[in-house]
């Protein structure tokens, strides 16, 4: 707990107020203020009669038996790899306890220590008696851990402890883990999620989640690639913008996503470079995509995502995005290079025209 958390907190047990711990320091009320917002920190003369009027010790006050910096997990977690090496899991195991009994609230040093005192167990050989007395104190100090009020290492701490409880087959224990999660942890708490409907049983509901996660990582995957097509592009990179724009293509046929999304792609890439050809080739495809019907969940990759029930079986085209596309297409200033030739404004037409579906 850092100082200004601490000193509020005593002063609040204590009962007494700001200007009170002003006035008997003899400082003003706004410099306690400022000590409690951690803005200031108190004087190193002030600490022992601030200990007094808080009834503690300096040690307490500073929280010395309660934190240790990076660097001292650092250095300790050396040791633990010199311990575990020279002398044995046994060793390891025991200087992480003594170490955790001397700063028990400091849950950087329980999930630091927890975390390769798991990697160096994996690769010790011992016996499954012991290996299992190891994964129960593993399990405590993931415990503890998740008790910080650091929200991305009590996080990792109950992830980790979410993936233990689902390896032993503790269902309720595992779900009472994931449910900690908040949802800023979606991906990773989705994954546990599966895994854990898997070791059930659950197969359709782990299928689900899945399916879902890989749209949702192709389509991410699929924009970074068009973006940084774009960058080589600008920075005059040709080779490099074909090398990407094709990796796009072949991610959204791998991924099997609607064929027009690899023309529009192309049409992109190509209007960035100011490529007619290029371009007119990709727009064609492009409107031929929008009108053919297109059914996702045809593909062994979605098969349990749930359809519409008004949804047809062979499934939809995209008609209705024809009118505004070829309304950008004739107004937008990107695609001006266009204008003005002849077989751009035929193929306008000729999509116009087309009779509605």
């Amino acid at each position: 707990m850092p100082l200004s958390s601490q000193i509020r907190k005593m002063r609040k047990e204590r009962g007494l107020t700001q200007e009170q711990v002003a006035a008997s320091l003899g400082v003003s009320a706004p410099a306690v203020n400022k000590w409690e917002k951690g803005v200031t920190c108190p004087d190193i003369t002030l600490l022992p009669p601030l200990a007094r009027l808080l009834d503690t010790d300096v040690n307490t006050l500073l929280c010395f038996h309660e934190t240790l910096s990076e660097h001292e997990i650092g250095v300790f977690c050396n040791e633990l790899a010199a311990a575990a090496e020279k002398e044995g899991i046994e060793k390891a195991f025991q200087l992480a306890q003594q170490k955790m009994h001397r700063y028990p609230r400091c849950g950087a040093l329980l999930h630091s220590a927890a975390l390769f005192l798991d990697g160096a167990l994996a690769m010790a050989d011992v016996s499954p008696q012991n290996r299992q007395r190891y994964e129960k104190q593993l399990l405590s100090f993931y415990e503890r851990a998740a008790q910080s009020e650091d929200g991305p290492l009590r996080d990792s701490a109950v992830s980790m402890l979410a993936s233990k409880y689902i390896a032993q087959d503790d269902y309720e224990n595992a779900q009472r883990m994931l449910d900690m999660l908040p949802e800023g942890t979606a991906a990773e708490k989705k994954q546990l999620q599966a895994g854990l409907f898997i070791r059930q049983g659950q197969y359709a509901e782990a299928a689900a989640l899945l399916e879902h996660r890989l749209i949702t990582l192709s389509a991410e995957i699929q924009q970074s690639l068009l973006r940084l097509a774009k960058i080589a592009i600008y920075e005059e990179r040709a080779s490099d913008a074909d090398a990407l724009t094709d990796i796009y293509v072949q991610c959204s046929r791998l991924f099997h996503q609607w064929p027009g999304s690899s023309w529009t792609a192309l049409f992109e890439a190509a209007a960035a470079e100011k490529n007619a050809p290029k371009a007119l080739l990709a727009l064609e495809e492009t409107f031929k995509a929008l009108s053919e019907p297109f059914n996702m969940l045809d593909s062994p990759l979605y098969r349990h995502i749930p359809m519409k029930k008004d949804a047809p079986q062979e499934g939809v085209s995209f008609p209705q995005m024809l009118p505004p596309l070829l309304r950008e297409l004739e107004q937008s200033e990107e695609y001006a290079f266009l204008r003005g030739s002849r077989e751009f404004e035929e193929l306008l037409t000729r999509w116009r025209q087309r009779p509605a579906p």
